[in-house]
């Protein structure tokens, strides 16, 4: 057995499970002692592991040693809810803190220059941040983000954040994010889609506990999906999306009022007809995008983020009649992280990636 494949053994073994001493590890995973103190001293300097006290008995004391996810930090922004959030996450993806900033309605309206100005403010907020991911609404694909209203519709290079942020950059959609946060953390399974609808819809798929990319990134973009035949002749991009909002602006149609939607939401509930009929309108689209994503890869269930006040009542109970009526009784549920999906899955998949390459370079 090589050196790197020992050294991933024992970090593999104290990866799963409580502090233990070498004498122990050598003894679980079958290597000899002498192989396992040269792992251990290898891991502590490059900081995957640290010494956790020592255990005293009738023979030589010794020293116990665990993993320490603490000593790396990554910081996930997300672009993929209301307003501008940034969390610094430790390596195994427990957050450590979090920021606020303006909202995306206002992110959108700024200057190209302006706007990265605005994410390189919110990075140097975490300077112990080894590498930064953001998720963002759009296609991304070869290290580019592409078609996301937050930056115009113009694509936006990695390299481009990389040269701002001054920090190894990961990119993601918001949407698959949200998926990689509730598989890893909350009502995820191996074959699951997570469903966003909040500035356009789309999912995040995860098949055989693999996110789901397609060739060119555009799987789960949802929000392409034409309203009918015409939409071939005369394209309009994300029609699916515009058809879901258009619904919801017939009764309130002023978008620079902060949460506007939710405010349709509420009137709903407190029984405006004329806000029930554009939520459910707006429920509808939804419902054409479920209904595509389940005849597609048949998903185990599926997790819609909680975007509105009154979901469960105004769009999920009204989802689950729509697809039992044509033969779809998928289960669906709403997502036990909610709007923290984003943020805890672009967190995941920019600590994973640092893991690997940390272990990579030994």
């Amino acid at each position: 057995m090589s050196y790197n494949q020992a050294l991933n053994r024992v970090y593999a073994a104290l990866r799963t499970s409580q502090a233990q001493t070498q004498p122990e590890l050598a003894h679980q995973i079958g290597l000899s002692l002498p192989a396992v103190i040269q792992a251990i001293k290898r891991l502590e300097q490059i900081e995957l592991i640290l010494e956790d006290g020592i255990i005293r008995g009738q023979g030589r004391p010794a020293k116990r040693y665990r993993t320490s996810p603490e000593q790396h930090h990554v910081l996930s922004i997300d672009l993929g809810g209301s307003s501008l959030r940034a969390g610094l996450f430790d390596l195994y993806g427990q957050k450590l803190e979090e920021t606020q900033g303006i909202s995306l309605y206002r992110f959108s309206r700024l200057p190209r220059a302006e706007a990265l100005q605005e994410l390189k403010r919110m990075a140097l907020h975490y300077p112990s941040a080894k590498r930064i991911g953001l998720c963002s609404p759009g296609i991304v694909r070869h290290n580019r983000l592409e078609n996301s209203w937050l930056f115009g519709l113009q694509a936006l290079e990695r390299q481009t954040l990389e040269d701002t942020l001054q920090k190894p950059v990961l990119l993601e959609n918001d949407a698959r994010s949200a998926a990689w946060g509730e598989f890893r953390q909350g009502h995820g399974t191996d074959n699951f889609a997570f469903v966003i609808f909040a500035f356009g819809i789309g999912a995040g798929i995860v098949l055989n506990g693999q996110l789901l990319r397609g060739t060119r990134g555009a799987a789960g973009e949802l929000s392409y999906l034409p309203q009918g035949l015409e939409g071939f002749t005369q394209p309009k991009l994300g029609a699916l999306a515009y058809g879901f909002f258009d619904s919801l602006r017939a009764v309130s149609p002023d978008p620079t009022i902060e949460n506007w939607e939710s405010e349709v939401f509420h009137a709903a509930q407190q029984g405006s007809s004329q806000s029930q009929i554009a939520v459910q309108k707006a429920v509808q689209h939804i419902a054409m995008s479920l209904a595509g994503i389940i005849t597609t890869v048949d998903p185990e269930r599926i997790v819609l983020r909680e975007e509105f006040p009154h979901t469960q009542e105004l769009v999920l109970e009204p989802l689950k009649t729509m697809l039992q009526s044509i033969g779809l009784p998928t289960p669906l549920e709403v997502s036990s992280l909610g709007r923290d999906a984003g943020l805890i899955g672009m967190a995941l998949l920019t600590a994973e990636q640092l893991e690997q390459e940390i272990l990579a370079a030994i």
